[in-house]
């Protein structure tokens, strides 16, 4: 009985450790990395936004039909704040 006791204690803990939103599981904001998307048709939302270069985009629809156009979700690298630097 006793050891039934500990196992249900040990599995509430677990559970509850489960539960609780820590920091490492916080979500991270997605960043968009390529500039260029290859898209199938106009009506279609199966775009491949893979593309570091507008010539490479248009390589890939060459095979296989399409058009590439400039990705609306990009940003543009991200630079440096410069909060935790001091200045003298």
């Amino acid at each position: 009985m006793r050891s039934a006791l500990i196992l249900v204690a040990g599995l509430a803990i677990v559970s509850a450790f489960q539960v609780l939103p820590g920091r490492a599981q916080e979500r991270q904001p997605v960043e968009v990395t390529y500039p260029y998307c290859w898209n199938k048709s106009f009506f279609n939302t199966n775009n491949n936004c893979g593309f570091t270069s507008l010539a490479q985009c248009e390589r890939y629809r060459a095979g296989g039909g399409g058009y590439c156009s400039e990705n609306p979700l990009y940003r543009g690298p991200v630079r440096a704040t410069g909060a935790g630097r001091k200045r003298y």
